[in-house]
C-alpha cells in the first residue's frame, strides 16, 4: 500500500491550513488549530513507527488500493481519537500553556487610560482619559502612514498586512471613546465641556477615518500595482511619497491644535487644505506629461497612480476636519460654502 504515506501526509496537511488562517485570531480560537495539528503528527510518528505491520493489516481487510487509502484515513483518525481522549485535559492545559491568553489591556487596540476612569468620576477626568486616548490615534495613525511610506518603496506583503493591523486599533480606540463620550448625560454638560467632548469625538473618527482610506484604498492600490506587475514609475513614486511626508506634517499640526485650541493653528491647518490641493493638481499634471513623453512605467500604472493622488488628498481632508474645522465653527470662521454667491 504505496499511498500510505501519502495518506499520512494530508491529514497533517489539512491541519496546518488552520493554523495559518487563524494566525490573527485570539488565544482561544488558536488553541483547537495547534491541538488538531499536534494530535496528528504525533499519530503519524506513532504510525510510521509500526508502519510495517499496519500496512499488510490494512492491506488484508480491503485489496483494492483505493477503498484501501479510504479505509487506512478512516482507521488513522478513529485511532487518534480514542488514544486521545483520556488525555483531553492535561493535553487542554499543554494547549493553555503553549498560548495563554493575554490581559485584556496588553491587546494593542484595547483602551489605557479609559479604563481606569470610575464610573462616578467627574467628568474633566472622564474628558482627560478620553484626550490622552485620542492621541493613542494620533500615534498609531502616523505609525500607518510612516508604514505606507515604506510601502511605496518596498511593497512587501507582511509589510502591508502588518499596517493593516494598525487600522484594527483605530477602530477599537475610535469605537471606546466614542462609546464612552456618547453616554455622557447632556444635562450634567455645560457649553465647554459639551464642545470639548464634541471635539475629542470628530478628532477620532477622522483619524479613523484617514485610516480607513489608507488601509481599505492605498494599500489596496499598492497591492494591486504590485500584483499586476506595474509598479509606480520612479518619478510617480517619488511624487506620491512627498506627498505622505506632507500628510504626517498635516497629522503633527492637527495634533497641535486638538490639544490647545489655537484658532490661529486652526486656521493655519484650514489654509493647508488648498496647498494640498496644489500638490495633488501639480502631481497630476506631472503624471499625465509623462504619459505624453512617452513614459511606459507610467502608462501601466496610470490609473492607480490617479486613484492613490484622490485619497491622499482624502486623507489630507480627515486630519484637517478633524481639528481645525470644530474650533473654527464655534468661533463663527468656517465659511457655509466655498461657491461665489450669485449676483
Amino acid at each position: 500500500m504505496q499511498q500510505s504515506p501519502l495518506a499520512l501526509g494530508a491529514n497533517v496537511g489539512t491541519a496546518i491550513n488552520p493554523i495559518l488562517e487563524g494566525a490573527g485570531r485570539n488565544a482561544a480560537a488558536r488553541r483547537l488549530p495547534l491541538g488538531n495539528l499536534l494530535s496528528r503528527v504525533a499519530g503519524v510518528v506513532l504510525v510510521l513507527a509500526v508502519y510495517p505491520l499496519v500496512a499488510p493489516f490494512v492491506q488484508s481487510i480491503e485489496a483494492d488500493p483505493a477503498r484501501a487509502i479510504a479505509n487506512f484515513h478512516l482507521f488513522f483518525n478513529l485511532s487518534l481519537a480514542i488514544l486521545l481522549f483520556p488525555f483531553l485535559t492535561p493535553f487542554a492545559k499543554l494547549l493553555e500553556g503553549l498560548l495563554p491568553e493575554r490581559d485584556e489591556a496588553e491587546r494593542p487596540g484595547a483602551p489605557k487610560y479609559l479604563t481606569y476612569v470610575a464610573p462616578d468620576a467627574p467628568i474633566s477626568q472622564l474628558l482627560a482619559a478620553a484626550t490622552r486616548e485620542a492621541l493613542r490615534l494620533a500615534d498609531v495613525l502616523e505609525a500607518m502612514l510612516t508604514g505606507l511610506r515604506g510601502a511605496l518603496g518596498d511593497p512587501d506583503r507582511r509589510r502591508i498586512e502588518d499596517l493593516r493591523k494598525l487600522d484594527d486599533q483605530l477602530d477599537q480606540i475610535t469605537r471606546i471613546i466614542k462609546d464612552k463620550l456618547v453616554a455622557l448625560d447632556p444635562v450634567k454638560l455645560d457649553g465647554e465641556t459639551s464642545e470639548r467632548a464634541g471635539r475629542i469625538i470628530a478628532y477620532s473618527i477622522n483619524l479613523e477615518q484617514a485610516g480607513d482610506v489608507v488601509d481599505r484604498s492605498l494599500l489596496d492600490i499598492i497591492g494591486r500595482a504590485e500584483k499586476r506587475g506595474k509598479p509606480f514609475s520612479r518619478e510617480g513614486k517619488a511624487e506620491l511619497i512627498a506627498q505622505v511626508d506632507e500628510l504626517i506634517e498635516t497629522l503633527r499640526l492637527s495634533t497641535a491644535v486638538f490639544l490647545n485650541g489655537d484658532v490661529e493653528g486652526a486656521r493655519a491647518l484650514a489654509a493647508s487644505k488648498e496647498k494640498f490641493r496644489r500638490i495633488e493638481e501639480d502631481a497630476t499634471i506631472a503624471h499625465f506629461g509623462r504619459l505624453r513623453s512617452g513614459n511606459i512605467e507610467s502608462s501601466e500604472s496610470s490609473a492607480l497612480h490617479l486613484d492613490a493622488l484622490r485619497d491622499l488628498k482624502r486623507v489630507s481632508s480627515h486630519l484637517i476636519e478633524a481639528s481645525a474645522y470644530p474650533i473654527l465653527k464655534q468661533k463663527g470662521d468656517l465659511l457655509p460654502t466655498r461657491l461665489k454667491v450669485a449676483q
